[in-house]
């Protein structure tokens, strides 16, 4: 398991995340977990995808029973992580007695929609700027356009992990196949569900690794004329719409013991 999997629940809200996974296991639904916490479905859904895009495995073994429940058992890997979690926690919070309220100025939280865990494996220059490539998993890779100086302020480096941020409004959603000029960051996925709101609507997109995507589109917009769940799609993300972020920990220097 990825020690930077762990970090990133102990900086994020983690434990709501590892509270949800516990109460599947418990209760053996994902409709009687998000009741158990007080939370909506649909909003324990989210945190399922959210921390699914970040797992190197699946969460759920299996799951039946229609849109809004069944059986839901959690795979070995899910376990494994709670029972990681919950030790790093104990560590947790057995040092922030010593560090006091410091810690908290280390998290940081994001307004992305769309965030994954990636590992660098390839950085093309052209001067000011580096096209850096990063893998999700073996089958979900994206590519960022940032600068040459963010690149050397974070240290990058191949096989190096960053984070991949961008949001839901800078994806875009195209039925068929986008031309031969955006080839980059072309993704095929599924729309498995449209939530309408206003003048707005958000789109929950799967993509068969196991990612999950989300897209904002306004139902004047011609394409959404065309589109239903269920249905596949074509997602681009601009390369230069990806933020990358890398945790304090890794840019610190070694010290003379661990060398």
């Amino acid at each position: 398991m990825s020690s930077t999997l762990l970090l990133e629940l102990a900086a994020w809200k983690g434990d709501q995340r590892i509270a949800l996974l516990e109460a599947i296991a418990h209760t053996g639904s994902i409709t009687q977990a998000a009741r158990s916490l007080h939370v909506s479905y649909k909003h324990a859904w989210d945190l399922l995808h959210e921390l699914g895009n970040l797992a190197e495995e699946p969460l759920l073994a299996t799951q039946s029973g229609g849109k809004r429940g069944g059986g839901s058992v959690l795979t070995s890997y899910a376990l494994d992580l709670i029972n990681s979690y919950r030790t790093l926690e104990a560590e947790h919070t057995a040092r922030l007695d010593k560090v006091g309220s410091r810690w908290h100025a280390l998290s940081w939280q994001t307004s992305a929609r769309n965030h994954f865990l990636g590992r660098i494996q390839n950085m093309q220059s052209s001067g000011l700027e580096t096209r850096v490539t990063l893998a999700m998993n073996d089958q979900f890779s994206l590519i960022a356009q940032i600068t040459q100086a963010s690149v050397e302020r974070l240290h990058l480096d191949i096989a190096h992990e960053a984070h991949v941020m961008f949001k839901a409004s800078a994806l875009e959603i195209h039925v068929s196949e986008p031309k031969p000029a955006q080839a980059s960051n072309n993704i095929r996925v599924q729309l498995m569900q449209i939530q309408q709101a206003n003048d707005q609507s958000e789109l929950t997109l799967y993509h068969e690794s196991g990612i999950h995507l989300y897209a904002m589109l306004q139902p004047h917009h011609q394409v959404f004329q065309e589109i239903k769940e269920g249905q596949m799609l074509w997602a681009h993300c601009p390369a230069h719409s990806i933020l990358l972020a890398v945790h304090h920990h890794q840019r610190l220097p070694m010290d003379e013991n661990s060398k």
